[in-house]
């Protein structure tokens, strides 16, 4: 009786259960005919003559636990990149510069002292904002972008007008919550880029060594705009000079500058002059012995005590001594051989300033002999397409 009373709750429950899936698949057909004629007739009615302008077919809404809260795409814009621009709080300014100012790009290039920031005035002209990150007191961020701007002041009133060989600087000003000294955009490579592509630049040697004494002409026509200021650049590298898009060698980057005469300011190493750091001179020995005042030195196959130079100063020939070695790297970098270049390079790189050549010596040299202007463009468009600049 037991067993017999089990088999049939089992047929009993087993025949409900197919009762309930016939029923609801009955529901599900119907639900689907219903559907679909629901459809049929909103097609119809959207096509009759009378409802085609006024009739909108109802949308479906379903929920789903996974899609629930979601947004679709088209509801949401995509955010913008570009930055609204900001009213410019001029401090010192030497040249007429924008009201406003947009920020395309920060941190386009970070250096030890500094981060430069592209920027964008109203009528579409780009700038580049220098900020000091070396430094978190505003006071002393203040005091270095007014001492390099007070730099181009002197170079600028000394010349009558912004020197074609020197960066414009606007001047210092804020920009949103950072301090910058704004300058000009230049559309070019710098002279590191050339020094590191100048062996693999897809031209001839007469070329490359044109684009060198170019280069170097250059520099020194800089050099003079400064001495004529009465200043001393005191950091002539390949990073801190530019070439604009019209081939002009732009000198930039007038953190270490001194005035004429003034105390030794130390620069980079290996192109710094030697009353740069730290107030030495080299003198010849026989034999390397301790020193007091600093290591011993070696160049070529000599050995170089140093000892306390007196009295320590800077003049236009600390950046000749600086320019000299720019000329001395640019030269190892390309096959043909120089005897003006290394003869030139000797002479202005004395370590004694007495028997270094002056700015007027280096210019009436004959290494500058038939520099040709137009093939140095030429040769900068093609290191252009090597080296891509930033927009």
């Amino acid at each position: 009786m037991y067993s017999s009373a089990i088999k049939k709750t089992s047929a009993d429950m087993y025949s409900s259960a197919n009762v309930t899936r016939a029923t609801s698949a009955n529901k599900c057909v119907h639900s689907s005919a219903r559907s679909m004629y629901s459809v049929a007739r909103d097609d119809a009615a959207a096509s009759s003559p009378h409802t085609r302008s006024t009739y909108r077919r109802p949308t479906v809404s379903f929920t789903h636990p996974h899609f629930d809260g979601l947004v679709p795409r088209t509801a949401t814009p995509r955010p913008s990149h570009a930055s609204s621009a900001y009213k410019v709080s001029w401090h010192n300014k030497l040249l007429n510069g924008p009201e406003d100012l947009t920020p395309i790009q920060w941190n386009v290039a970070k250096g030890r002292v500094a981060t430069i920031h592209l920027l964008k005035a109203r009528n579409g002209a780009l700038f580049v904002g220098k900020e000091i990150t070396c430094e978190k007191n505003p006071m002393a961020i203040n005091v270095f972008l007014t001492r390099e701007c007070e730099a181009t002041r002197l170079v600028y009133q000394r010349a009558g007008t912004v020197p074609d060989n020197i960066v414009s600087v606007y001047g210092v000003a804020d920009v949103g919550s950072k301090k910058l000294l704004i300058m000009e955009k230049i559309d070019g490579p710098s002279g590191m880029s050339l020094l590191q592509t100048l062996r693999t630049l897809p031209v001839s040697d007469d070329e490359k060594f044109n684009l060198i004494k170019f280069t170097i002409r250059s520099l020194l026509v800089a050099a003079g705009d400064l001495m004529r200021a009465g200043i001393v650049h005191c950091d002539l590298t390949p990073p801190n000079f530019m070439y604009s898009k019209s081939g002009t060698v732009k000198v930039i980057d007038f953190g270490a500058w001194t005035l004429t005469g003034g105390p030794p300011a130390s620069g980079t190493p290996g192109y710094e002059a030697p009353e740069s750091r730290p107030h030495l001179v080299a003198t010849t020995v026989a034999q390397p012995t301790p020193v007091r005042y600093g290591p011993v030195r070696y160049r070529g196959g000599g050995s170089y005590e140093t000892r306390l130079m007196a009295p320590p100063c800077m003049d236009e020939k600390s950046d000749i001594f600086s320019i000299g070695m720019i000329l001395y790297n640019l030269l190892g970098e390309i096959e043909l051989k120089s005897d003006l270049g290394e003869a030139l390079f000797n002479k202005m790189t004395k370590v004694d300033r007495a028997d270094r050549f002056g700015i007027k010596d280096c210019l009436n040299h004959n290494f500058f002999i038939n520099v040709s202007k137009d093939l140095a463009l030429k040769t900068l468009e093609e290191m252009r397409r090597q080296v891509p600049t930033k927009n």
